[in-house]
């Protein structure tokens, strides 16, 4: 039997991650799982951060612990185990990640990410658009020095750099980029990464209280109404509409697009 493949993409929120699982979802024998240590982060019995107004501890059996052991799993009947999640999630937590796989980062520019979040949490907590509370709802290092962090650390351990996508990448060359992804991590590209529909092809292991989240506040919904990587997430500019940028948004922007240049700089470049 040939090898399994094991493989976790990092990312930050409103980063087309979504749609990079719907295109995985086209491979064959995959096992998927989306976001369970952010269900730990933000849901389980050792939140570290507010549950985004759905209630808390929704998700007791998440456990940090619990979380690494359901991804060490055997998963015999699998050829791919896919897991998507945010980088933010496990800082501090280093010990729980999971071994056995590979690693990727997607990231997307904080200006066009942050302003397409702060809409997001504004419809479920009206009093982050007043602005000071904001910063509620971010890690201390605002999504990219995590992910700066995380990919030190998997370096050290794992002795693998992790590759870094960029989403204007993504979704502009989406065909070379996922050719690159799948050389890398001994997968086979097929066409049908690039297209999909609203029925999902492969089933998502995804907490409930997430998918409660997309239910009723549209998390995924461009992405679910998308056939492709073009139509996930806005190509506009950040303060589409002509609306003025948040001067929170743009504060942690700014403040996060040291870390956020370091990984732009290591990324792959569409050929």
């Amino acid at each position: 039997m040939e090898k399994q493949i094991r493989i976790i993409l990092w990312c930050t929120p409103r980063s087309a991650s979504t749609a990079f699982v719907r295109a995985m979802e086209s491979v064959p024998d995959i096992e998927l799982f989306v976001e369970p240590y952010i269900v730990a982060n933000h849901f389980g019995p050792e939140r570290r951060m507010d549950g985004l107004g759905l209630g808390q501890s929704a998700e007791r059996e998440y456990t940090f612990s619990g979380v690494r052991k359901k991804l060490e799993a055997g998963f015999t009947d699998k050829k791919v185990v896919f897991v998507k999640d945010m980088g933010y999630a496990v800082d501090g937590k280093y010990k729980y990640i999971p071994k056995g796989y590979k690693h990727c980062i997607l990231i997307r520019n904080p200006l066009k990410s942050l302003t397409s979040y702060y809409k997001q949490v504004s419809k479920q907590k009206p009093l982050v658009s007043k602005g000071p509370l904001f910063g509620l709802a971010l890690p201390s290092g605002v999504w990219y020095k995590e992910l700066c962090d995380l990919a030190d650390h998997l370096e050290k351990t794992t002795g693998e750099r992790p590759m870094v996508i960029d989403a204007e990448d993504l979704i502009s060359h989406p065909e070379s980029i996922m050719r690159i992804f799948c050389d890398r991590y001994g997968l086979t590209f097929t066409p049908s990464m690039l297209t999909w529909n609203g029925e999902r092809r492969a089933e998502w292991n995804m907490a409930k209280c997430l998918w409660k989240m997309h239910e009723k506040q549209d998390w995924h919904k461009n992405t679910f109404e998308s056939t492709g990587f073009g139509h996930t997430v806005g190509r506009s500019s950040s303060n589409a509409n002509g609306k003025k940028i948040p001067n929170c948004v743009s504060r942690y922007a700014k403040e996060s697009q040291k870390h956020y240049q370091q990984l732009y700089d290591e990324r792959v470049v569409p050929v």
